[in-house]
């Protein structure tokens, strides 16, 4: 159905819970090997059991639907800073600590508006992830990006989670040269974030990073392609980009990054 410059596509941040079924079947036609379901629900929650349920969903639930679809699942647990729960929040991260465990990656978490609850729950999660030695994928928000930014960056440099356990994502190809090396970067391919050709030029202002450097689609129920990997990779080989860094960029390094 789909013909492809690369043998296989790896996208590691997504939220394919709002995906139904025909759709992850498509990305397997279209060479998928494996996708993401991070956590995240479009509303604040009320209390601290809608994160339980959360969790519960994407473990059990998610992990056996890519698996029926012929997918590799990733599945990531943790709260997103627009889902702090109003009430039980030391029980949101209890039930982290439960669920990351059967997860594959903390994510995603971050920093939205740099309240303080959200610095608490953002260290709180990367101490959990650093115990349970697992990689963690960060938010960065459409609005006020730069200083959230920053925020994040100190918070992670205080933290134990080593550099190379960390996704960063939703940068711009300004913002990526204010990332400390060691650190992966992640460019989300989706309307009111980067285009392809914006992901091009963010290759061309950091060459020496291309290692440290995924493809993503965000896909979820906000407007996005869930193809979006396999065509910016389609793009980039247009362009005349080497075909190993093409697949570094959409297979390879998220391999790499989640220990798949």
């Amino acid at each position: 159905m789909f013909g492809t410059a690369l043998p296989t596509y790896v996208d590691p941040h997504s939220h394919h819970q709002f995906s139904n079924f025909a759709t992850l079947k498509m990305l397997v036609e279209a060479s998928y090997q494996a996708a993401a379901c991070l956590s995240y629900i479009p509303v604040r929650p009320s209390s601290s059991s809608t994160l339980r349920d959360l969790f519960t969903w994407l473990v059990d639930g998610e992990s056996e639907r890519l698996r029926k679809a012929g997918l590799r699942p990733i599945i990531g647990v943790g709260v997103h800073p627009r889902n702090i729960p109003k009430a039980g929040k030391s029980e949101a991260l209890a039930y982290v600590e439960e669920f990351l465990p059967e997860a594959n990656v903390l994510g995603e978490v971050g920093i939205e508006a740099g309240l303080e609850v959200e610095k608490e729950f953002f260290v709180r999660q990367l101490e959990i992830a650093d115990r349970l030695d697992k990689p963690a994928v960060v938010h960065t928000p459409r609005a006020n990006k730069e200083p959230a930014l920053r925020l994040a960056l100190r918070l992670l440099a205080e933290s134990r989670l080593p550099p190379e356990r960390i996704l960063i994502d939703h940068l711009t190809p300004d913002l990526i040269r204010q990332v400390p090396r060691g650190y992966y970067v992640g460019l989300t391919v989706q309307p009111g974030k980067l285009t392809e050709d914006q992901v091009a030029e963010a290759l061309k202002t950091d060459e020496d990073r291309v290692l440290w450097m995924v493809v993503n689609s965000d896909c979820g129920r906000e407007e996005s392609d869930p193809l979006a990997v396999m065509k910016a990779a389609h793009h980039l080989v247009s362009l005349g980009v080497n075909v190993d860094v093409v697949a570094a960029l959409v297979r390879d390094n998220a391999r790499r990054f989640l220990g798949i």
